[in-house]
């Protein structure tokens, strides 16, 4: 039988208890997450949709940003836009100049981002 057809338990799933905050798995961003079957293929861990109730109260609650690595990236982000803010007073008008120093951090955020996220940094 094939192993990615056998179905994964509910508490296994991905759709069901959420990690750590940022979305640790036992305070750590290195392990497998639960829902994950570390003995099957990559890719062939079976991911059974998500149920609307629970789906929506965590949209609701927000504990779909608390528990998920977007709350680290959301963060990130934040600080960016608190730190380095853009002045649009500055930069407005027909002459449009683009603010050099915040756009080059915040390029070199996506940069680090994509690298951090497709694992190539």
């Amino acid at each position: 039988k094939d192993p990615s057809t056998v179905p994964v338990p509910a508490d296994k799933a991905m759709s069901g208890p959420g990690g750590g905050l940022g979305g640790t798995v036992d305070g750590s961003f290195f392990r497998t997450p639960t829902w994950v079957d570390p003995q099957r293929a990559p890719g062939r861990t079976p991911q059974p949709p998500a149920p609307w109730g629970p789906l929506l109260r965590k949209i609701v609650t927000g504990q779909g940003l608390i528990y998920s690595p977007n709350l680290i990236w959301f963060t990130i982000a934040l600080l960016d836009y608190v730190v380095f803010p853009y002045d649009f007073a500055r930069v407005s008008g027909i002459a449009c100049r683009r603010d050099v120093a915040t756009e080059t951090i915040d390029r070199v955020s996506c940069i680090c981002f994509q690298g951090c996220h497709v694992g190539t940094v």
